[in-house]
């Protein structure tokens, strides 16, 4: 096939259904040929992008950026946007080590609920980074430290009244 042919569906190059030429070469994507009059099942996964004049399929690997180089916006993390997010993942690694009257698991899971209520409203602008996954990060750990914390006070409260009711007992 030339590339003067213009982008569409046609016949696929290995006979397997149809995949969308772009105008200079063939793309990823394909669609089953339906026998005549019959149309085929829907798809159960989500629907492979389409590329077409106005949106053609990518003709060599995205650039990467070099190392050193500057990074691209989308992969930057702006901290200042839910510092709610990085508290809470702090205090919860702080409870899962050192749990001191239960005070770094409340603030890991106060810190947690109001990142992902920041994290919802950034969302809600648009936001790419919302740090939405580091506060919920910080809550199962303030979690689970507090639930350690509560678990070894209680066997050691039960460890010293056993003690001393057998104390009593002889």
């Amino acid at each position: 096939m030339d590339a003067t042919r213009s982008p569409g569906w046609y016949p696929a190059p290995d006979g397997r259904g149809e995949q969308w030429w772009n105008g200079a070469g063939w793309s990823e994507s394909r669609k089953a040929v339906s026998p005549a009059g019959i149309d085929p099942a829907p798809p159960l996964a989500a629907p492979r992008v389409i590329y077409s004049a106005s949106n053609p399929a990518p003709q060599s690997p995205s650039e990467s950026p070099e190392f050193g180089g500057p990074i691209p916006a989308a992969v930057q993390i702006d901290a200042r946007a839910n510092p709610m997010a990085l508290y809470a993942l702090i205090a919860g690694i702080v409870a899962v080590v050192f749990n001191v009257v239960l005070v770094p698991s409340i603030l890991a899971i106060v810190f947690g609920v109001k990142g992902i209520g920041r994290a919802r409203e950034l969302a809600a602008t648009g936001q790419v980074s919302t740090m939405r996954g580091l506060a919920v990060a910080g809550l199962v750990l303030g979690i689970f430290g507090g639930a350690v914390s509560l678990i070894s006070s209680v066997s050691f409260l039960w460890s010293v009244l056993a003690s001393i009711a057998v104390g009593y007992g002889s």
